[in-house]
């Protein structure tokens, strides 16, 4: 089958992080978000507002890819042993080939706080000759659904890894 009023795009597969910690409810779970300027965000300040998450053209597996981004865009760094797969699915399917590998990572307390020293003092993090420049924010689930700061594929990939490690 060919259509020719379709155009796909088409990147390496992504392997994207859902760094939380639990709250008392689903919704008070906070998670990790990177703010990043990219040209087509459609939001009121002009940056996209994701999980931490990037492709890569080296040879490496889904998790050592998903460790390079934890520390690339959010100064973390941590052992492959806690990154927890959650499966790899398709991105806009009806104009994207590429699929999202998605990890989580349970934060620490001490994690947490530096995290959020480090979002309250402006730090930023990324790969200065990809000219990527990110900010991290830490949000409860509330207010990534009360503000959509986050696009539906980072809704749906936060929604599964809560589904799949916080117990009804």
């Amino acid at each position: 089958r060919h259509k020719t009023n379709e155009t796909v795009l088409v990147r390496p597969d992504i392997s994207t992080i859902v760094v939380y910690k639990k709250g008392e409810t689903v919704l008070d779970t906070q998670i990790v978000l990177t703010r990043e300027f990219r040209s087509p965000a459609s939001t009121a300040d002009g940056f996209v507002h994701e999980l931490p998450g990037g492709s890569s053209f080296k040879k490496q597996e889904a998790v050592e890819i998903a460790q390079d981004e934890l520390k690339n865009e959010a100064g973390l760094v941590v052992d492959a042993s806690r990154l927890k797969p959650h499966g790899a699915r398709q991105l806009m399917a009806t104009l994207s080939a590429h699929k999202a590998h998605v990890f989580s990572l349970e934060l620490t307390d001490d994690e947490l706080r530096s995290l959020r020293k480090q979002s309250e003092a402006g730090i930023t993090h990324g790969v200065a000759e990809d000219t990527e420049r990110t900010y991290i924010e830490i949000r409860t689930v509330r207010e990534i659904l009360d503000n959509q700061l986050v696009d539906w594929s980072n809704v749906g990939m936060i929604l599964q890894v809560l589904n799949d490690v916080i117990p009804e």
